[in-house]
């Protein structure tokens, strides 16, 4: 089901977003995955509008729930601009409704985003789970998420972390 939302074509079940004013074959602005076992992927690049938080929310949970019970989130927002103040404030509470279905999640980020690193790790303190933790180093963040994960989960996860 596509609607139209924010001048963007919205896919409903799909893991992206294609917008008019951006080459479609480029980087989408974010990707949500169900991967190995309880691992769930995420890529984020750009939030622009409510919606994406609300897309992106929504993809995280499906894919959290067909992972089952405790998901291992893997994200990686490297390349992530800055979000809007109202998006942030909307993004932690949406973090929120996930946390008791989450086992551990680990984000990886670029040091010298600066602006951006501020932000988020205001959204993550606002989201109010000690299970969800910043890294810079991807050493750090396999050391984080290993202790919750199978060793099929912690193959793909270095495969991710690559």
């Amino acid at each position: 089901m596509m609607s139209l939302q924010g001048g963007a074509a919205v896919a409903g079940a799909e893991s992206r977003i294609v917008w008019r004013d951006e080459d479609p074959a480029g980087p989408r602005p974010y990707t949500v995955r169900a991967g190995v076992g309880r691992v769930v992927e995420v890529r984020l690049r750009r939030l622009r509008h409510i919606d994406d938080v609300r897309s992106v929310g929504a993809l995280v949970r499906a894919a959290a729930r067909r992972a089952g019970q405790s998901a291992i989130i893997f994200s990686d927002m490297r390349r992530m601009a800055p979000v809007p103040h109202l998006l942030a404030d909307f993004w932690s509470r949406d973090m929120r409704e996930l946390n008791p279905g989450i086992a551990r999640t680990g984000t990886l980020l670029d040091r010298d985003n600066v602006a951006f690193n501020l932000q988020l790790e205001r959204v993550v303190r606002c989201a109010c789970s000690p299970m969800r933790r910043l890294f810079f180093d991807a050493s750090e963040l396999r050391a984080w998420l290993a202790p919750a994960a199978t060793t099929a989960e912690l193959a793909h996860l270095d495969a991710l972390l690559a």
